[in-house]
């Protein structure tokens, strides 16, 4: 879940979690993610508006 400030990766079904705050400009406009050894079988992506 990501939303102005902050950023949650659920793996393994929600047993691992990750939570983080982020600064981005306020231009940005897209979401990278990478990691060491990190493999993703499927990304999911909700939009959160109201």
């Amino acid at each position: 879940m990501v939303d102005k400030s902050s950023l949650e990766i659920f793996a393994v079904d929600g047993e691992k979690v990750f939570t983080s705050l982020i600064y981005p400009d306020q231009d940005a406009t897209g979401v990278s993610v990478f990691g060491a050894g990190a493999k993703f079988i499927k990304l999911n992506v909700l939009n959160m508006d109201k």
